[in-house]
């Protein structure tokens, strides 16, 4: 068994059936790390604008799942 020392000082839990909670947990989850890390939301503002291009069928997945030269998928 672990020592108190080596556990984790967070835990995440998520209610995805709706067992512990009535409310949606991961939502709460979503904004809490938004308000912690402010930046990480300006990495996803193009997704809105891919989820268009891709159901208007200007592009295919193909396209969203490749990589460009430094590791960030496009």
């Amino acid at each position: 068994m672990a020592d108190r020392d080596s556990l984790p000082e967070h835990v995440a839990v998520f209610d995805l059936d709706g067992t512990i909670t009535r409310v949606d947990t991961y939502v709460h989850f979503l904004f809490a790390v938004m308000r912690r890390y402010p930046l990480r939301v300006l990495r996803g503002a193009w997704l809105p604008l891919a989820l268009v291009i891709h159901k208007s069928d200007l592009k295919d997945n193909s396209c969203w799942q490749q990589r460009n030269p430094d590791g960030y998928r496009h």
